[in-house]
């Protein structure tokens, strides 16, 4: 009995472990996974608690099955005891008493059956063309898959999708080699009173047995431990027992079956708004179809001759500085990734609750639109010690340049850098200039800072690659005037030009 108790404890935990690993990867930037399930799928596509087989179901592009681009339900199974015992066909197959927790039997099961009643139950409520290339059903265990049942279920799933209208389970059994059909054949007949012939055939071509031989246990709690650290550094440990406990909450009887998505990971993990994952968002005019800015191709140029280094674009007001460090990418390398730190924030860089120029909020902006562009880890909430926060960012820009394509470049606009520092002064606060410009940065990486020309002094980095963002020239001034007057002769536009210094704001 106390063997059976360790079993079944460890079973519960194997469970509990992969599905935080997976509300985990609801962080994910760009991922599209939305929601997570935990015993069976959600409320609103299982009223009646039926899909009793399921321990985790995966949502992705949506909340419901109808909604969703893809979708992923489970079925976990763990051993202490025989971790390393394969799954054969034979094992699939073998129907077992199981008893329920008041001690009476439940009638004799298989797995591979209550796969295909998970399968029977899905087509039930929907047509095939709904679920074809969306569902899969998954077996996921820490014991191996074996390789001939693993290699006969994809046999027989190509043979499915490429079948002619009409053929069924006969077919394809006379189809496959003769080792293939010897797996394949028990398993059409273990199912075959639940699914038909050709209902077989499509349930093969969902089956999923890939994420057998799954981590333990142990390395599962390990793997959840180090993504969290990745998202909360020095906080893995007890951030890894909060999902934990928060998918245990969604295992008991009395949850509400909404299922678990991220911004529930967040508040587990004790962010209260994910606004605050990007705390000082840029606040730059939107300019719809934007001239091109001449200074925009001397930024770039001047950042590829400058990796691992600071580079100072300066110029007067409004000549057009903020425009041209957002063309810039037009001028890198394909693949290249620009990310724009707006110091300014429309004016209110002063105003109490915005402190742009503080280290935590710079830092945690551009590391979780980092994230969002290059796949890094998302940064939920800052170090204790804010020289472990300089640490945190240039590990994720290293991380970030090995995404890139071998010739691409990793540019970070720090758009009016001199009104950090005025700001900084004003506030007698270090801000966090200070320790960019200091930052050793990777390889294929370059910080651009701008600032208006009388004021690159207070940037503090003397003796930096620095280049000028002249105003429009002629060309482009013409351009810009034409765009509100399209019959403006040639004199007229040099005198715009000439009035106008060339200058945009003074232009606009």
């Amino acid at each position: 009995m106390t063997v059976g108790a360790l079993e079944s404890n460890a079973g519960d935990d194997f469970h509990f472990w992969w599905a935080a690993t997976r509300v985990l990867a609801l962080l994910e930037p760009g991922g599209d996974l939305t929601l997570v399930a935990v015993e069976g799928l959600t409320r609103v596509d299982d009223p009646d608690e039926e899909y009793q087989a399921v321990d985790v179901a995966e949502y992705f592009g949506g909340d419901t099955i109808d909604d969703a681009t893809g979708v992923v339900v489970s079925q976990l199974k763990h051993s202490t005891r025989h971790p390393d015992t394969p799954w054969t066909v034979s094992r699939l197959c073998r129907r077992q008493n199981k008893r329920r927790v008041d001690g009476t039997t439940i009638s004799a099961r298989s797995v591979i059956g209550d796969l295909a009643g998970v399968y029977k139950a899905l087509i039930e409520t929907h047509s095939y063309e709904q679920l074809v290339g969306k569902v899969r059903i998954a077996l996921v265990s820490n014991q191996p898959g074996d390789p001939l049942l693993l290699e006969s279920i994809d046999a027989a799933a190509a043979w499915a999708r490429s079948r002619r209208t009409g053929e069924g389970k006969a077919a394809m059994l006379s189809a496959l080699s003769e080792a293939h059909e010897a797996v394949v054949r028990p398993l059409a007949d273990a199912v075959a009173s639940r699914l038909g012939s050709h209902e077989f055939c499509d349930f093969i071509t969902v089956l999923d047995l890939s994420q057998t031989g799954t981590l333990g246990r142990a390395a599962l709690a390990r793997s959840v431990t180090t993504g969290a650290s990745d998202f909360l550094p020095g906080r893995g440990g007890e951030s890894a027992r909060r999902l934990f406990e928060l998918v245990r909450s969604e295992a008991l009887p009395e949850r509400t079956r909404d299922g678990i998505r991220a911004v529930d990971v967040l508040a587990t993990l004790g962010v209260a708004d994910p606004a605050d994952l990007y705390p000082a968002p840029a606040r730059l005019t939107q300019i719809d179809d934007p001239l091109p800015a001449p200074g925009s191709e001397a930024i770039a140029a001047e950042a590829l001759a400058n990796a691992a280094a600071i580079v100072v674009a300066h110029g007067s007001a409004g000549a057009g500085k903020t425009t041209a460090l957002r063309q810039i990418g037009d001028h890198l390398p394909p693949g290249s990734v620009v990310l724009m730190f707006d110091c300014y924030g429309g004016g209110d860089y002063l105003n109490a609750g915005e402190e742009r120029h503080t280290s935590q909020r710079f830092v945690m902006q551009m590391l979780n639109e980092l994230a969002i562009r290059c796949g890094t880890s998302l940064l939920l909430q800052p170090p204790a010690m804010e020289e472990d926060l300089w640490r945190w960012f240039g590990r994720n820009l290293e991380a970030a340049v090995r995404t890139l394509d071998p010739e691409a470049v990793l540019v970070l606009g720090v758009d009016a850098a001199d009104n950090a520092a005025i700001a900084a002064a004003e506030r007698g606060d270090r801000g966090f200039l200070k320790d960019l410009v200091r930052l050793r940065l990777p390889a294929r990486c370059t910080v651009v800072l701008s600032a208006r020309s009388h004021r690159v002094d207070t940037l503090g980095v003397p003796g930096a690659a620095s280049v000028e963002v002249t105003p429009f020239d002629h060309a482009t001034s013409g351009a810009h005037l034409r765009r509100y007057r399209p019959d403006e002769s040639d004199v007229n536009v040099t005198e715009f030009h000439n009035r106008t210094d060339g200058n945009p704001r003074a232009q606009y």
